[in-house]
């Protein structure tokens, strides 16, 4: 299991979207076909800027974000696929309706 992630990084669980018309007709993905959205699971602390502080993250654990489309590196972790980005991929953070 992945027990930490260091600097600006963020370990994201990638999800698999249904793409949903204006109608709220829901047009299923290719089987396995993941988009650039995902769970934030995992942050770093942050970076270091020039004077030597560290700048926290804006990313939070549990944050639903879309991301740079070839951004990152996919990992297998227990059988599990997730991508780690450099934060600075990350384009926007996507509230969730409940209910």
């Amino acid at each position: 299991m992945v027990d930490k992630v260091f600097g600006a990084n963020v370990l994201i669980e990638q999800a698999e979207v249904n793409e949903v018309t204006k109608s709220g007709l829901i047009l299923p993905t290719n089987k396995g076909q993941k988009k650039n959205i995902g769970k934030v699971i995992k942050v770093g602390r942050g970076h270091i800027n020039f004077n030597g502080e560290i700048v926290p993250m804006e990313a939070n654990v549990g944050d639903i974000v879309m991301f740079q489309p070839y951004a990152g590196t996919k990992i297998l972790d227990e059988g599990n696929e997730y991508i780690i980005i450099n934060e600075k991929d990350i384009l926007i953070s996507i509230k969730q309706n409940n209910g």
